[in-house]
């Protein structure tokens, strides 16, 4: 058994005092939690127990024997942003959850071993769920908003679910993230509806022999081909996709504490993909030169992203409202949308022109990684 699933499963049973570093170097909150121990003080609300760190709460615990829950949206009258690990983790008796439109977040195995849990409520406000957060729970139904784009490993592994959706569809898909395909075999292709493939996504996946990723795909998680015995060709189509850093990431198993992988890694020159064959030492056969593709704010085409295309965004703006018909065709429309909101307008523009103010003094970002530090 990997040594991650062995932690995995003792943070299921186990209720914590301090946060658990998870292999791979992160740790749960790891985007929230930077302060030290003496940063916060705890405290409990009716049946909770929190953290409070000057500026935001995070539920910590819960009595065992509650059976339903409004979690509040504040606590000494700072907002509740987070669920920390393990917080409701076997409370067996808990039967449904509203979960407050503040919390940005759902922790590491945060509702772990609620047996009985039928019912949760996640608002739009949730960005994050992390792993293992609704393990062995009994939700046949659950509604995950558009606004959640980081789903973690097995996040929804044991609910009737998550089966449910396996029975549709091998590959189990939420907002764009591949979460499960476990049951999948033989040569698999991606839709390419999918931007991010989630850590432990094929976790041995022992009938799985092929896989194509398409070009859409931005980011494999740790993981995600781990121990897949058959896997004998993976290709890669998106010269730029983040692959998780690990020797784990893909791999048909190990013996005599070797890790290997006996397939062949397919990617263009100079891309990801050929960097972590070369890191690993995997086969890795090149498709030659990565085709030229489209660049986000580029909408007039020639190859910059400047004023020129923030004025043709403005333009756009202009004539769509005074409720005619816009200029640009659906394929410039992605492009021109940087903020992903549906709409073309000032803001696209705006972050067209800090973009080119960023490069213009040096930046050598691309514009998608621009963005996401904005």
């Amino acid at each position: 058994m990997n040594i991650r699933r062995i932690i995995a499963g003792v943070m299921c049973v186990c209720v914590m005092g301090t946060v658990l570093p998870s292999v791979g170097g992160k740790t749960a909150y790891s985007e929230a939690i930077t302060a030290s121990a003496a940063d916060y003080t705890e405290g409990t609300d009716g049946v909770l127990t929190y953290r409070n760190y000057g500026d935001y709460i995070e539920i910590t615990d819960c009595e065992r024997g509650v059976m339903s829950i409004d979690i509040p949206a504040e606590i000494e009258g700072l907002p509740v942003t987070g669920i920390r690990i393990f917080a409701f983790g076997d409370c067996q008796a808990l039967l449904s959850v509203t979960i407050p439109d503040s919390v940005t977040r759902i922790g590491d195995s945060a509702f772990c071993g609620c047996t009985r849990l039928t019912q949760i409520t996640i608002p739009d406000s949730v960005t994050i769920i992390e792993g293992y957060a609704f393990e062995d729970t009994n939700l046949t139904e659950i509604v995950i908003p558009d606004s959640v784009t980081d789903i973690g490993e097995n996040a929804f592994i044991g609910t009737p679910w998550l089966e449910s959706k396996r029975a549709d569809d091998p590959l189990v898909i939420v907002n764009g993230i591949l979460i499960d395909g476990t049951t999948c075999s033989g040569n698999v292709v991606i839709p390419d509806s999918v931007v991010s493939i989630s850590e432990s996504a094929f976790y041995e996946c022992a009938g799985l022999t092929g896989i194509i990723i398409p070009d859409s795909v931005e980011r494999i998680g740790l993981d995600a081909f781990c121990h897949c015995a058959e896997l004998k060709e993976i290709t890669m189509l998106n010269p730029d996709c983040k692959i998780y850093d690990d020797i784990y990431t893909i791999t048909n198993g190990y013996d005599n504490d070797r890790v290997f992988y006996n397939g062949t890694i397919y990617g263009y020159d100079n891309s990801t993909a050929q960097a972590y064959a070369e890191k690993y030492e995997r086969k890795f056969v090149s498709l030659g030169e990565a085709p030229t593709k489209d660049m986000l704010g580029d909408v007039n085409g020639d190859g910059m992203v400047d004023s020129s295309d923030a004025s043709l965004v403005l333009t756009e703006y202009a004539l769509l409202s005074t409720g005619k018909n816009g200029n640009f065709s659906e394929s410039v429309k992605k492009l021109a949308d940087l903020d992903k909101d549906g709409t073309i307008d000032s803001s696209d523009a705006s972050l067209i022109l800090a973009y080119y103010a960023y490069v213009s003094t040096g930046g050598t970002d691309s514009i998608e990684a621009f963005l996401e530090k904005q």
